[in-house]
């Protein structure tokens, strides 16, 4: 039989590991909420989320909730109501909400249809290519100088374009032909067989990219987009270079809407 001093040495001793356990789990308690409020990114001031990717900048520091505060990005009614400002045959073709098929990213993509030439996604630069990413109005295509007005809804696009002998050539606008054999299609699809429209379809997204630029690829720091370029100012350019919505897409395996968004 154990001794009282035993025992009570036991006792002492379990204690002990009590207690140090206790310690350790608020030791790791108080390391986690150091890196949930000064290491894991900047607090989105409007979905009061976090960015995950860090951005180490005063600048956007919860403390400036002003000068980091966003306007409401989406478009408003009256602005859907007029259509995308755009000619391009993929519009023409596909519509002002081109994206249709995947329920998790389509919402994201026809948003960013509106702003943005559908070659910005489309069209991977060749790494001996030199692409510049610009504002240009809709109606003159002279390049923005300025971005004036809501999020999103400057009077331009973003488009790309490619330096070619010395010039800047768009890459959302097809050569005549191409042009006129895609405006041709659309009238005639209706009466032709199965094998024209796939070899016409192939013919016409042939410039395209098989994978299109995920969001990743452009928010992110060194990404496709130089957003100081794109004319935004300094906080600007840190959220959209922090913004996290391709790892939301890529983590979560199943999205719920409200029934009232059911189809009827």
């Amino acid at each position: 039989m154990p001794s009282e001093d035993t025992k009570h040495c036991l006792k002492c001793l379990a204690v002990d590991l009590l207690m140090g356990l206790v310690f350790l789990a608020l030791i790791g308690f108080g390391v986690w909420l150091i890196y949930i409020y000064f290491l894991r990114g900047p607090i989105d001031i409007e979905t009061r989320g976090f960015v995950s990717r860090t951005v180490r900048s005063e600048e956007v520091q919860p403390i400036h909730v002003e000068k980091y505060r966003l306007s409401h990005f989406h478009n408003l009614d009256d602005v859907v109501l007029k259509g995308i400002p755009s000619e391009s045959l993929c519009v023409k073709c596909h519509g002002d909400y081109p994206h249709t098929k995947e329920k998790k990213t389509r919402s994201f993509f026809n948003a960013h249809a509106w702003f943005m030439a559908c070659e910005v996604c489309h069209i991977r630069p060749d790494n001996a290519e030199q692409v510049n990413y610009l504002w240009l109005e809709a109606d003159t295509g002279e390049a923005l100088t300025t971005l004036n007005g809501q999020p999103g809804v400057y009077g331009g696009q973003i488009v790309p374009l490619i330096v070619e002998n010395q010039a800047q050539k768009r890459l959302d606008i097809l050569s005549v032909t191409d042009q006129e054999f895609g405006e041709e299609f659309i009238k005639l699809r209706e009466h032709l067989d199965e094998g024209q429209v796939k070899w016409s379809l192939k013919k016409i997204h042939k410039p395209l990219a098989k994978q299109a630029v995920f969001c990743d690829e452009c928010h992110t720091r060194d990404g496709l987009l130089d957003f100081s370029q794109l004319l935004y100012s300094s906080q600007r350019v840190l959220h959209l270079q922090s913004l996290d919505m391709a790892s939301m897409v890529k983590a979560y395996e199943e999205f719920h809407l409200p029934s009232l968004l059911d189809a009827r």
